[in-house]
């Protein structure tokens, strides 16, 4: 059959009108795919697509490709070795005898000609069509970045001994997860499976040098007293103060105690402690969380801060002078200040023996 192919196809080049283009025509009706098409060294040209498709599976069957391991790299060097079905990757079997049967069929004839002539004489090579599952390899990857990345480091600024310092940020990187999937798809589509990268992207802190960089002092600071023998208070004040501790406020930005705060319960690790309730004293869990909000409000009155939200407590409170407060109940009562100013605000909350100190940093403004 192959050496009447060959007859067919020398003819057909020869004499296009008579006996070869018959011959050659007479070939087109059949599914034999032309000679010289090779699937990565392994030659399938003048089979049927049957006897194509059995060598093929024997070739590319899935303990191949489970056997088959490739490098993985990650900056260069190799960070893991996995088989290619570890990445979901298999042989798509009839795609490839799909595109092996277009060699020589073109609708042109003697373009078709052209091509089963070229693919006998010089050799045709077909990539290996792969299916693949993705999710798998995105699996690969979300375990790959457990300790492939590199987390960034945020600016911080220290207030010791009356001295303001910052500390530089440090951006991090992190595996690129579409960014790599697109890579290997298209690595993939050319048939390429003698390794894989992975591509990183920086990954930048939260707050950067540069956002710090504007603050020179303190513009505002309160300071309130408790007693220590209250132990569920003072484990309350130190919760939520912590929660304001290293916090930046951007220019126009407008800050939500509750927000920065969140729920106060026993599952976020707060303690029933005395609060003032319709006038009343009784007992809830985050008692003294009150304390941390109105002394946040006597520094942001100090620092010069918008107020675009207050509420006072039912009664008077012993750690401030009438007026001076801010009571919070999370889901009804908030406390919400702006920074209305072109530079940023930082806080830094302190609380050591009975006493809570919070402290706002910004640029120092023209006194007015």
């Amino acid at each position: 059959m192959g050496r009447w192919f060959l007859v067919g196809l020398l003819v057909g080049l020869a004499l296009p009108i008579g006996g070869g283009v018959g011959l050659f025509s007479w070939w087109l009706r059949t599914d034999r795919i032309a000679y010289g098409v090779q699937v990565q060294g392994v030659a399938i040209g003048g089979l049927s697509t049957t006897q194509a498709h059995q060598l093929l599976t024997q070739k590319f069957s899935p303990t191949h490709f489970a056997t088959t391991v490739v490098p993985i790299f990650y900056q260069g060097r190799v960070v893991q070795r996995l088989s290619l079905a570890d990445l979901g990757i298999r042989a798509d079997i009839d795609q490839i005898l799909q595109k092996a049967l277009q060699i020589g069929r073109h609708p042109n004839r003697w373009l078709a000609i052209s091509q089963a002539w070229w693919s006998w004489r010089e050799g045709h090579q077909l990539p290996l069509v792969c299916q693949w599952e993705e999710p798998r390899a995105r699996q690969v990857l979300q375990k790959l970045a457990r300790f492939l990345n590199r987390p960034p480091q945020r600016a911080w600024l220290e207030w010791q001994r009356g001295r303001l310092r910052l500390i530089p940020s440090r951006e991090g990187q992190q595996v690129d997860t579409a960014q790599t999937l697109n890579l290997w798809r298209r690595q993939l589509a050319r048939g390429d499976l003698s390794s894989f990268t992975i591509v990183l992207a920086p990954w930048r802190p939260e707050v950067t040098t540069e956002d710090l960089a504007p603050i020179d002092s303190v513009v505002g600071q309160a300071t309130t007293f408790f007693r220590r023998s209250e132990r569920n208070r003072v484990h309350n004040i130190r919760l939520a103060a912590a929660c304001l501790d290293h916090l930046l406020i951007r220019p126009g930005e407008t800050f939500s105690f509750n927000a920065v705060v969140g729920p106060r319960s026993l599952k976020r690790g707060y303690r029933k402690a005395r609060v003032i309730v319709d006038g009343e004293f009784t007992e809830d869990f985050g008692g003294g969380v009150c304390q941390v909000s109105s002394t946040l409000y006597l520094a942001a009155l100090r620092a010069g801060m918008e107020v675009v939200q207050r509420h006072s407590h039912s009664r008077p409170v012993g750690y401030l002078p009438l007026g001076m407060d801010a009571t919070v109940n999370f889901g009804s009562l908030d406390l919400k200040l702006r920074n209305p100013f072109p530079t940023p605000l930082y806080l830094r909350t302190f609380v050591k023996g009975g006493r809570l100190t919070v402290l706002i940093f910004g640029k120092r403004q023209p006194k007015t």
